[in-house]
């Protein structure tokens, strides 16, 4: 009889999923045999389903994905519990390429750090297939390989620069994407892995944003002599993270344990429902040299004691900016007084995680992106005080039951207006905002300007976008949304009069906060 529903059972499997190895197979059909039919039958469609979100894997489907898909269906890992929070170091996170000819993401390894051209080529291309990929399934736009604008259907075809190299005819209405530089001191070029087309910007309008060197930009013209005389030039339209799992299933782009997205999962949904009130504070700027900070963190900590939050989020840098002998002797020596402050606060080292995000003023590390954590000797003085104390890298990513947080520590604003192309007048957080979720790429600005390693540019990424980016920056205090993504920068904790953010998972809301008094 055994053998029998043992027959049926991989018939079931085999029928619904033909690419499975053998192994796989036998492993499935140890967890269903014994089910009842309806049950089994039940069981093998929520496996199915888990399995075909993991999109992002090629080839037969092995035991692990089973493993995998298995625990997800029941809700439980294999330690029997579920982890809440979750923080993502950059050379952790995950990284996909777009295949355009099959059009889905794969997942690759990170190469090591190598100083090869062709590393620079693929972190060109895999910038620029991310946005265009995402272009391409607007609505507003149609088949790539046509030229003009639709009036009929008010759509948009692009043209790709290619096609216009060496036409001697003027051409009209033409729309091209790519990158906005400056290959010459002074003039402007449009530039896709094919090669660049010169700009000439005397007439053009600009779309909302921040747009500058090293910008993915919509261009609208009419090209003649080599020159692509712009009318307009707009970013390339966002979408949703929810437009972006309909169409690659719920892989986990983001990180951390889980193989599907942590918004799939239905154990995280629960835990979330059933505290509505937890929230996570974040802190920018936080000098501990600074006797005032010292003493505004007592009167934070103290305030939460009896209701701490998840976690407490510190942005460097640690220390003011002055010239030290021994910068690192200095932070691990301030590191262990606030150490000493969080113990002097009873319990609450035991309820909060205390995660630290370097800046790049934060001594031991070469200013190029992503940063690496403080070095171990220089925070030992607080982590032996401090068990929950968590150093991280510069960006990171926070996973809390369902919502994915980015942290990056970096005065974007200030150096975006320094080598802006346009000029936005007003609302300058909004256009900023508007950069930010269109490029879906922290770093917004030429690498001469913000170096970034070329094999972990995926680090900076913001695909599909999370539900809340922290862009720390020394520009003053905001919080900003669109295309379902909040952009908040706590501000300046000394500079701002200690304003901090605190940010209510539960409700994905964001609540402005600041500290008065004296302790």
């Amino acid at each position: 009889m055994i053998s029998l529903k043992f027959s049926f059972t991989c018939c079931c499997l085999v029928k619904l999923y033909l690419n499975i190895f053998s192994e796989s197979l036998k492993y499935l059909v140890e967890i269903l045999v014994d089910l009842a039919p309806n049950e089994r039958d039940a069981a093998i469609e929520e496996i199915w389903s888990s399995l075909a979100k993991q999109k992002a894997s090629v080839g037969l489907t092995t035991r692990e994905q089973c493993e995998q898909a298995v625990l997800e269906v029941t809700g439980q890992k294999q330690d029997g519990s579920v982890k809440l929070f979750d923080v993502i170091g950059a050379f952790d996170s995950p990284r996909f390429i777009f295949d355009r000819d099959n059009q889905r993401f794969v997942l690759s390894k990170a190469t090591l750090f190598t100083d090869s051209a062709d590393h620079f080529t693929e972190y060109f291309r895999n910038r620029y297939n991310y946005i265009y990929q995402r272009v391409l399934r607007n609505p507003i736009f149609a088949n790539k390989s046509v030229t003009v604008k639709d009036n009929s259907s008010n759509k948009y075809k692009l043209k790709p620069l290619e096609a216009l190299y060496g036409c001697n005819v003027l051409m009209e209405n033409i729309t091209v994407f790519g990158m906005i530089t400056q290959i010459q001191p002074g003039q402007w070029y449009i530039e896709d892995f094919n090669g660049a087309v010169r700009l000439d910007l005397s007439k053009v309008e600009y779309g909302p944003g921040l747009i500058c060197d090293g910008t993915f930009v919509l261009c609208d013209g009419s090209y003649e002599q080599d020159v692509l005389y712009a009318n307009v030039i707009s970013l390339p339209p966002s979408e949703t993270a929810s437009v972006t799992r309909a169409q690659f299933g719920d892989i986990n782009f983001f990180g951390g344990e889980l193989t599907t997205c942590a918004a799939a999962n239905q154990v995280l949904v629960s835990k979330e429902i059933e505290d509505p009130n937890a929230f996570i504070v974040f802190l920018s700027c936080v000098h501990l040299d600074n006797s005032e900070v010292m003493n505004k963190l007592h009167i934070l900590f103290t305030g939460y004691s009896k209701s701490p939050p998840i976690a407490f989020v510190m942005c460097g840098p640690f220390v003011s900016p002055r010239a030290r002998v021994d910068p690192c002797g200095f932070l691990a020596e301030n590191l262990k007084k606030l150490g000493q402050l969080i113990s002097s606060v009873e319990g609450l080292k035991e309820k909060s995680k205390f995660v630290f995000v370097p800046a790049m003023e934060d001594a031991g590390s070469l200013s190029v992106y992503p940063r690496p954590p403080l070095l171990s000797s220089v925070t030992a003085g607080l982590t032996k005080q401090v068990k929950s104390a968590i150093f991280t890298t510069n960006p990171c990513r926070i996973q809390y039951c369902t919502k994915e947080i980015v942290v990056f520590r970096e005065d974007l604003i200030p150096k975006m207006f320094k080598c802006r192309v346009n000029s936005p007048k007003d609302n300058l957080t909004h256009h900023f905002t508007r950069t930010l979720v269109s490029a879906g790429n922290l770093a917004l600005l030429p690498l001469s300007t913000m170096p970034v390693y070329w094999q972990y540019d995926h680090a900076m990424s913001l695909h599909p976008l999370p539900n809340l980016v922290i862009a720390a920056d020394n520009y003053y205090p905001y919080t900003e949304e669109s295309s379902g993504c909040i952009v908040s920068n706590p501000g300046s904790f000394p500079l701002s009069k200690f304003n901090f953010k605190v940010y209510y998972p539960a409700s994905n809301e964001v609540e402005d906060s600041a500290i008065s008094g004296d302790f």
